[in-house]
């Protein structure tokens, strides 16, 4: 499949540098990496300013990718059949497959099937995850274009090798959704109400 895109502005980058692309998803614009590439995590959370100890959510094909990387208790398989792909993010216990630097302090990953037609494209295009952390700086607010975002950014902007500029995504983050304990938690409501 061809994407039809806006614009797909390519960014200079040396090739020993991992890669980190700027893509739409359905909420707002996200900044990948591969998650299990300790290099490319530590530049995404450099690009960020955030410590590179704060998790990430990860961007999968499918919900079936996702029992690769976490335990996913009986009812989580039910919200997730149902949610997902959507704007919802399910934070899970991680597998020994998740290395311990992108898992958060109490051994937990967070997941995303995106149901954004190029977002899809892109995970589909790849033999491993991506981070699906909104694209801006740590403590600010998401900007709806890749040129707001890459302005934002300023000089870390640079260390940006693919843009996927499909115009605007002025939409409410992903509703979080903690699926660990005996029932699930909603830690962020989004734009979808559980």
């Amino acid at each position: 499949m061809i994407l039809r895109l806006t614009k797909v502005w390519m960014v200079w980058y040396d090739r020993n540098v991992p890669k980190v692309i700027l893509y739409p998803t359905e909420t707002v614009y996200g900044l990948g990496v591969n998650p299990l590439d300790e290099r490319a995590w530590r530049l995404m959370c450099d690009i960020k300013g955030r410590p590179d100890t704060k998790p990430a959510s990860w961007l999968v094909k499918g919900v079936s990718e996702i029992h690769k990387f976490a335990v996913v208790p009986e009812y989580a398989k039910e919200l997730i059949d149902k949610y997902l792909p959507g704007p919802v993010t399910f934070i899970l216990k991680a597998k020994d497959t998740v290395p311990e630097y992108a898992q958060a302090k109490d051994g937990t990953v967070s997941f995303r099937v995106s149901s954004d037609v190029i977002a899809q494209e892109l995970i589909n295009g790849l033999d491993h995850p991506l981070t699906c952390t909104s694209a801006n700086l740590a403590g600010a607010s998401p900007l709806p274009t890749p040129e707001e975002i890459l302005r934002q950014l300023g000089q870390e902007a640079a260390l940006i090798t693919d843009v996927y500029d499909d115009g605007s995504r002025d939409g409410l983050p992903s509703t979080i959704v903690r699926c660990v304990d005996a029932e699930p938690e909603i830690l962020r409501q989004g734009s979808i109400e559980l």
